[in-house]
Parts: structure tokens; C-alpha cells; sequence
């Protein structure tokens, strides 16, 4: 099924406002024009409800996932079909985004819980038309829906497509740098309040990734063996100096044999589940020709898969 043939052209709003506005109410706005150009106001849903659950969904996780793209969505079990409405803010607006930047493109898709498989499918196809940087200008630059819906219908986009990891990863926010001391990657690594960052080097180029465990080990194997041997004891007072004595050392003096977490940015869906079953990996970098394009954890998978 071709994705123009999903998004009709009347669900296309070219003239969402910017500016200091609360999620709810670019929300609203958003389901408004649903209710005015589908069916979906013959469906045993209220506006109101339908605004609630699109909040509810953003304080779970904000579906901003950066690069100016927000996919706004909601379940209901009731529902007879399926609704779309692509909104553009062309001044760009605040919407929680992981990357903290504004958002100019939203996806909104309202779905029946019995099909949910739809839902990633055709948020896939939106982000293979829009992907190209050149295709998003030219829709900002569009001076009506017909022409942006031309666009889609001309890029014979189907929704029937297999969903790839670069469909489903989120922006990786963070990175490490070989001649980082270990002092500044483990505050790297705290001030985004995560366990593993990815290693680049001087060409941006993707490395591997490097955890808390990696810099606390280095250098304190003796520390780490009694930890285990005594669980309970309190002092740190041997790590804190090796971190003001050793302020030399850099993380490409660390050697770590595991492979690294990657995954190729056309990998199927069902390979990237694979790897991090198989290969018990909590998170996979999406990688092509050495750079890291977004990641996806096990969140990721959950979140979208089966969370929708």
C-alpha cells in the first residue's frame, strides 16, 4: 500500500503555529483537524479523550525523538481504522525533544490496539520519505498540502515494508573522545546519566562503545577484587586517588576485548531483536560507513514495538 494512499491529502496542515505553546495545545490543534477531515469523528472517541491519551503517551516518553521530528500517537481498542495527519510548524516549535531543538515536522497516528504492526510500518514510511535532508526543505518550503502530497505520492513510498534498525533507533546524545581522561569520561557519562557512551576519534569515526565499569576497572583490579570480597566496605578513598595521580591517562589507553554493540543501519527489525537476545546486548549503535547514526536499547524496542 503506497503511503499517499494512507495520508489523504486534507490531513496534511501546513500552518502549525510556533511559538511559546504547551504540547496540549499543539495536541489539540492537531486532533482538531483530524476531527474536521476523517471519520475519525464517526469513531466511538471524544476529542477530549483522544488529547488525554496523546498527553498521557508524552509524560511516558516524549515521542520528539529529535532532528525536528515528533510522532504524536495513541491506542484504542474500539477503533475501526486508521488515522494520520502529517503537521509542519515552519518556525519550529518546543516539544520536549530529545535533542532539545525545535520541532517543525509531527506524525500523528491513531490506531486500532488489535493492529499495532501498522503503526511502526507507516511511521517507517514517513521517515524513508522525509529522511533526506533536500525532501524536508522542500516541504518547508512547500506553498500548499497538494504539493507536499504530491511529493509523497510521486515517491511511490510503500507502508508494506520491511522496518529497519535506522526506522526505529533515536538520536545518540553523548560521546566520548580518545584523548579524554578517564576523570572527564566518567563525568561525561554521568552528566547524561547513562552507563555506555560511544568512543569516536578524530574523524568522528565510531570505535566502540566505553562503560562506568571500563574506566572504574582500569588500573583497580585490586579495588574491584576486594569490593567482592567485601560488599560492604565504605571506603573510596583509593579511587579518588587514582583519578587525581593518574590524570595522564586517556581512554585510548584502555583495551577492552568485547566486541563492539553495532548494528547496520539496514538491518531488519527482526535482526536487531536477535542481536540483543543472542548476544544479550542492552544497547546497539546504528552505524554505516564508520559513523554512528542513532542508537537503539531495549527500550527502544519495547517502547515501539510493543508499546507503540
Amino acid at each position: 500500500m503506497k503511503l499517499s494512499f494512507m495520508l489523504q491529502k486534507n490531513c496534511i496542515i501546513t500552518n502549525i503555529k510556533g511559538g511559546c505553546r504547551g504540547r496540549e495545545d499543539i495536541l489539540r490543534e492537531m486532533v482538531d483537524a483530524l476531527f474536521e477531515n476523517t471519520e475519525l469523528k464517526e469513531e466511538n472517541i471524544g476529542k477530549g479523550e483522544l488529547v488525554l491519551s496523546l498527553l498521557e503517551r508524552e509524560k511516558q516518553q516524549p515521542t520528539s525523538l529529535g532532528d525536528g521530528f515528533a510522532f504524536p500517537h495513541a491506542r484504542f481498542p474500539e477503533l475501526k481504522s486508521f488515522y494520520m495527519l502529517l503537521g509542519i510548524c515552519r518556525e519550529g516549535v518546543e516539544f520536549n525533544s530529545l535533542d532539545d531543538k525545535a520541532t517543525n515536522f509531527f506524525i500523528m497516528t491513531i490506531v486500532s490496539s488489535a493492529n499495532p504492526e501498522i503503526l511502526l510500518k507507516s511511521r517507517a514510511a514517513m521517515m524513508r520519505f522525509m529522511m533526506p535532508l533536500p525532501v524536508r526543505k522542500a516541504i518547508l518550503k512547500a506553498k500548499s498540502k497538494d504539493e507536499i502530497w504530491e511529493m509523497i505520492d510521486k515517491s511511490n513510498i510503500r507502508v508494506d515494508y520491511e522496518i529497519l534498525a535506522k526506522e526505529i533507533m533515536r538520536p545518540q546524545i553523548g560521546f566520548l573522545r580518545l584523548d579524554m581522561g578517564l576523570k572527564e569520561a566518567a563525568r561525561t557519562l554521568h552528566k547524561y546519566h547513562i552507563d555506555t557512551l560511544p568512543l569516536l576519534d578524530g574523524n568522528n569515526n565510531f570505535i566502540r562503545d566505553i562503560t562506568c565499569h571500563d574506566i572504574f576497572v582500569y588500573g583497580l583490579p585490586d579495588l574491584f577484587a576486594n569490593i567482592r570480597k567485601a560488599p560492604s566496605m565504605k571506603d573510596i578513598s583509593e579511587m579518588d586517588a587514582f583519578f587525581k595521580v593518574n590524570q595522564a591517562i586517556t581512554l585510548k589507553d584502555l583495551r577492552i576485548d568485547r566486541p563492539a554493540p553495532v548494528i547496520d543501519s539496514e538491518a531488519p527489525l527482526m535482526e536487531v531483536i536477535y542481536q540483543m537476545t543472542l548476544n544479550a546486548r542492552n544497547i546497539l549503535y546504528v552505524v554505516k560507513n564508520k559513523k554512528i547514526l542513532g542508537v537503539i536499547d531495549r527500550y527502544n524496542i519495547i517502547d515501539k514495538v510493543l508499546m507503540g
